[in-house]
């Protein structure tokens, strides 16, 4: 099979950082009352507008990647993923920014996880921030199943035929799909896979 992973809360333990320092700027300088929990996306969490979006970014994005620690046995469960005879790539929204794809490679490359071919995607802005379509860059590159903690990314891709492993975190919502297997950590990831004969 040909396996899609995304980096963010899959790979990398990105949200905890992520959702800190958006706090920290949202106190420091944006300054907004606004918290909006439904929300997955941090940016949309505090309502910010694209400038601040686009500071927040340059600020603290790229520092926070390399702090965020590899959530733990992605090593070995990529390797075991593969001498099953799998092909794993990388499909991130980060592909919109080389600083920002820079970041995460060195990270990954430094566990050795190899994770080391990224595909293109279709990309979106939504006038506040990027999102990767990651249904039509699924369909470009033939993936059979994507591994992604973004919830509408789950909806999405089981609604297109496309199964998805969703790296569920306690405080997002659920989706429930046939498509769609929750996993808490990456031996389950491993684990169903491995139940797709």
């Amino acid at each position: 099979m040909r396996i899609g992973v995304d980096i963010d809360g899959v790979v990398l333990d990105f949200e905890r950082w992520m959702l800190a320092y958006a706090a920290l700027y949202n106190l420091d300088v944006a300054k907004s009352d606004k918290f909006d929990n439904t929300k997955f996306i941090t940016q949309e969490k505090y309502g910010w507008n694209e400038e601040q979006v686009m500071d927040f970014a340059k600020t603290y994005f790229v520092k926070i990647s390399y702090k965020s620690p590899v959530l733990p046995l992605v090593k070995e469960m990529v390797e075991r993923i593969k001498n099953d005879g799998h092909e794993v790539f990388v499909i991130s929204t980060r592909c919109v920014n080389k600083h920002m794809v820079k970041s995460a490679k060195k990270v990954m490359a430094k566990a050795k996880l190899g994770l080391n071919t990224w595909l293109e995607g279709v990309v979106d802005f939504n006038g506040i921030t990027w999102h990767m379509n990651k249904v039509e860059t699924c369909k470009k590159h033939n993936i059979d199943v994507m591994i992604d903690d973004n919830p509408k990314h789950a909806e999405q891709l089981a609604a297109a035929g496309i199964k998805c492993i969703f790296m569920r975190d306690k405080g997002t919502r659920q989706v429930s799909n046939p498509l769609v297997f929750e996993a808490d950590n990456w031996v389950d990831v491993y684990k169903i896979i491995s139940s797709f004969k």
